[in-house]
């Protein structure tokens, strides 16, 4: 769905931004990617797992969080060039939270690398922004999107 959604922002925006849609795809990839190397179980999950972090990495673990790293950079970024991009074509509102998700997914995902206490909750936080983000901006661009003649 990602890979599908890069290729309608790139139809509908145009020479507004190719980087969107570039980056929404380098997203999709990563969320690919970090499919095939599973996580390590860690703090309390899947049910039965110790609280805490694992002391020991295992290598597809490692995989995971590399990939994945890359993919919320690039659904950060994502979110700073669609509110360029919304911001020449005078879409003020879809700017503006584009630039706030953006915030939101930077500060939840390395918020939750750097304070432990936040920990998993900060990678909560950037799923929900930024997916909820996805759809507002997949549909939006949908409705406006010139509809071919049949």
């Amino acid at each position: 769905m990602l890979l599908a959604a890069a290729v309608g922002f790139a139809r509908v925006l145009r020479s507004h931004s190719r980087a969107l849609s570039w980056f929404v795809g380098a997203y999709g990839l990563c969320v690919l990617a970090a499919a095939v190397f599973p996580a390590d179980p860690a703090d309390g999950f899947p049910v039965g797992t110790p609280l805490g972090m694992p002391t020991m990495i295992s290598t597809p673990g490692l995989l995971h969080f590399v990939v994945g790293a890359l993919g919320f950079v690039s659904l950060g970024v994502s979110c700073f060039v669609a509110a360029r991009a919304m911001s020449r074509r005078k879409e003020k509102v879809l700017a503006r939270l584009s630039l706030i998700v953006g915030l939101v997914v930077f500060g939840g995902f390395f918020g939750g690398a750097a304070i432990p206490s936040v920990g998993i909750a900060g990678i909560w936080l950037t799923v929900i922004a930024g997916w909820t983000w996805l759809s507002v901006m997949s549909l939006h661009l949908y409705r406006v999107a010139p509809q071919p003649n049949c």
